[in-house]
């Protein structure tokens, strides 16, 4: 398949390397309900050489969430002598190869808990074990903070403008599938005494494979154009002279593009945007005697020869490099210091982070995440078994599932904006009739079990039942789905990594605040006024998605990135994009109507003209 001179099977199988991480990200949400919690399990064991009690379980299932958010701020923090953040200033490819690494060790480190040994109970037993699990386990938890936002920041670069709404959303596909396995998983070995120890080595493998196909992919062109620009920054526009005392200062006018090494930037670029073909037919079957060694995945991202390459391709890779360029240097001037503070307060990064902390922020308030973990107990209130109620849980990750596969496959059709109003839309009026339905049911506590209900039955109780699954398909159609992709799409090239790590850290601290409370407020106030506090909530980020949320389908990041850096507020933006974008639907049709059915690319050019 071909989209002008994108090569779409280099796009894929980059993005399959890299959502291999993401499988490792969900598979410990779905496996600790076994591994860790099960009776049967890391408890049974820990128990013969110890106590192992509530507060010890919830220790040790909080240390993943203390993991992930030590990883995501360890990308934020800046690099010694000022500059960018780590995770904007290393490139992509290394953080991700770091995070396959110490997935690796993490879960060998787990699988290997000492319990039971030979010298254990001598040093402690019980302590040493848990110690050691934990250990292990917050750094699996700093391997997702670290590979989460890269992972997204990466795929966003790297896909073309007509793939990268669809590629965004389906990683978290992905990471709904790596949950579910990990569900799947725990429930066959449940009753298999010690198979803790192997449900914890499971990803291992999977990261080693891991760790080999990222070393096969090229690195983000755009954050090798950065660097350059960085690079020249440093090396023509610093000067020492007299009017400074002899201190370095940077003089942002005095380099152009032609100062840019751009070498690695126009190999990257040419693997995605070329005129070979790396069909799946080609690579594994017609043109296998032709590989020189490292199989069918070298073919692929395989950097072309010249003779390859017609002059035609060759003009598009240096008009994009050039555009990308062009966005960094008009971004630098929003500042007289490049260091990471300094960036992160630049007028475009404020106005990304507003969008994307907004997001995140109203996803934890909508109650949805936090409904998820307690998704058994609603349905066993609306009087199912807890058996039953299992299978409605599980019933209700499926139908997420779904829904997240439905917008990834309509996302480019519809548009972010339509399909976010839709799934909060779905969601707050879910929340508004479980306001209703749940009136007068309390939730309610018993010293001899861990929780006892009021049960709801015959019509309310059906209502309640779709409403619980509406809620969960309008959160997955909504900010599940989009909340991440939106808020990479908005944020400037020299803080992208940067702004997705630190709102991943927000919203693992927002979510773990939820479902602290989520079963409180259950109590008091009640149900009721919960459902009713969430669909406040969702009808504030109807208007929030409104007035400060841009559609970026059909938007190259460049595009993008200079009306958020041109313009002074994010109504203008939303304006702005908007109007550009009814402009290049003209244009698209006049182009089809022309027989001229390139990649927008072709649009772009126009349009800038």
């Amino acid at each position: 398949m071909r989209d002008g001179f994108r090569d779409v099977t280099v796009e894929r199988a980059a993005f399959l390397a890299c959502a291999l991480g993401l499988t490792l990200w969900g598979y410990p949400l779905g496996v600790t309900a076994v591994a860790v919690l099960s009776p049967e399990q890391l408890q049974r064991s820990v128990k013969g050489v110890g106590a192992f009690d509530v507060e010890t379980a919830g220790a040790l299932v909080a240390s993943h969430g203390a993991g992930a958010l030590l990883g995501a701020m360890a990308l934020v923090t800046p690099r010694p002598g000022g500059g960018a953040s780590w995770a904007d200033a290393s490139g992509r490819r290394k953080m991700l190869r770091a995070s396959a690494v110490i997935y690796g060790i993490a879960s060998l480190g787990m699988s290997v808990t000492p319990i039971g040994g030979v010298g254990v109970r001598s040093v402690g037993g019980e302590r040493l074990a848990i110690g050691w699990f934990m250990f292990f386990r917050t750094m699996y938890g700093f391997a997702c903070g670290t590979c989460f936002p890269t992972t997204y920041a990466y795929v966003g670069e790297t896909t073309s403008t007509k793939s990268r709404g669809r590629m965004l959303v389906a990683l978290g596909v992905v990471e709904m599938i790596g949950e579910l396995f990990g569900d799947f998983t725990g429930l066959a070995l449940e009753r298999m005494r010690g198979a803790w120890r192997i449900l914890l080595a499971l990803p291992m493998p999977v990261a080693f494979a891991y760790y080999n196909l990222v070393n096969t992919i090229p690195e983000s062109p755009r954050w090798l154009v950065l660097r350059a620009t960085n690079e020249a920054s440093g090396r023509v526009g610093s000067k020492t002279d007299a009017e400074t005392g002899g201190v370095t200062r940077r003089d942002e006018s005095a380099w152009t593009y032609e100062d840019l090494d751009l070498t690695e930037a126009r190999r990257a670029e040419s693997i995605f945007r070329n005129d070979r073909s790396t069909s799946v037919s080609d690579v594994f079957f017609r043109r296998r005697k032709k590989i020189d060694g490292g199989g069918a995945i070298s073919e692929v991202f395989r950097v072309p020869g010249e003779g390859e390459q017609s002059q035609a391709c060759r003009d598009e890779i240096e008009r994009e490099l050039r555009s990308i360029a062009d966005v960094i240097i008009k971004a630098r001037k929003e500042t007289k210091k490049h260091s990471c503070a300094a960036i992160a307060n630049a007028p475009s990064t404020r106005r990304a982070m507003t969008i994307a902390f907004g997001l995140t922020a109203f996803n934890a308030l909508s109650g949805a995440p936090a409904l998820s973990f307690f998704a058994k107990h609603v349905f066993e209130m609306t009087g199912h078994s807890p058996t039953i109620a299992t299978s409605m849980t599980l019933g209700y990750a499926f139908a997420k599932l779904a829904a997240t596969v439905a917008v990834c496959l309509t996302l480019e059709y519809v548009g972010r904006r339509r399909m976010l109003t839709v799934g909060v839309g779905i969601q707050a009026l879910a929340c508004v009739i479980l306001a209703f339905v749940f009136d007068g049911v309390a939730w309610i506590e018993d010293p001899r079990h861990a929780v006892s209900f009021q049960i709801l039955s015959g019509f309310l109780a059906t209502t309640a039942d779709f409403c619980v699954y509406a809620c969960g398909i309008g959160h997955a159609l909504g900010f599940w789905a989009l909340a991440v992709p939106l808020s990479n799409e908005v944020c400037p090239l020299r803080a992208r990594a940067m702004i997705l790590a630190i709102n991943s850290a927000f919203n693992w601290a927002l979510q773990t605040l939820a479902m602290r409370f989520f079963p409180v407020m259950m109590k008091h106030p009640g149900l009721s006024y919960t459902f009713g506090s969430f669909a406040f909530c969702l009808i504030t980020s109807l208007a929030f998605i409104r007035a400060f949320v841009p559609e970026t389908k059909g938007r190259t990041l460049e595009r993008i990135e200079t009306a958020m850096t041109e313009e002074h507020t994010l109504s203008a933006v939303v304006r702005r994009l908007a109007r550009e974008r009814d402009g290049e639907d003209k244009m698209i049709e006049t182009a089809s109507l022309l027989g001229d059915d390139r990649d927008l690319t072709y649009v772009d050019r126009r349009m800038t003209r």
